[in-house]
């Protein structure tokens, strides 16, 4: 009688596969992500006192949606494009209601994280990275670059004065 060696196959697939994962093959929770623009809004007469708005709402003019404001403004920018346009409404939903239309450009770089996670991107912005349409009736009144790379959201990257 001859000995089956039948078993052997599925043992040594198993291994195989085992053997051949590396860690890059899996984009493990923590690694970070591209970030977003982080904002921040000030008084216009006192530029260091923070101001809030009333009834913001900050909606995406490309994709058509309303960024959540939940845990501080956080904008995602476009990684396709040189610039983000961002409709910015106060009052919202109120007949004082009043909107202006605000487009960040930047340039980007981006950071190859591993085969698993791909690229994670980063902005950089200058001084003539806001460019505002209705000036005249624009309720922000004025725009300051705090930090110009964007690399992480842990601090305020751009003061909006109201």
């Amino acid at each position: 009688m001859k000995p089956s060696y039948s078993f052997l196959f599925p043992i040594l697939l198993l291994a195989g596969f085992a053997i051949s994962c590396e860690k890059d093959d899996i984009c493990l929770e923590g690694t970070p992500g591209t970030p977003r623009l982080q904002i921040g809004f000030f008084d216009i007469d006192n530029p260091e006192v923070p101001k809030s708005v009333s009834s913001l709402q900050i909606k995406a003019v490309s994709i058509d949606s309303v960024v959540p404001n939940a845990d501080g403004f956080f904008l995602p920018l476009r990684v396709d494009q040189a610039f983000t346009e961002f409709e910015f409404t106060t009052n919202s939903g109120f007949e004082t209601e009043s909107k202006t239309t605000v487009q960040f450009n930047y340039n980007r770089w981006d950071e190859y994280i591993n085969r698993a996670c791909g690229f994670r991107g980063h902005f950089i912005l200058n001084q003539q990275s806001v460019a505002q349409q209705n000036l005249d009736s624009s309720w922000i009144l004025g725009f300051k670059v705090l930090q110009d790379t964007i690399s992480n959201e842990e601090t305020i990257h751009l003061a909006l004065y109201h």
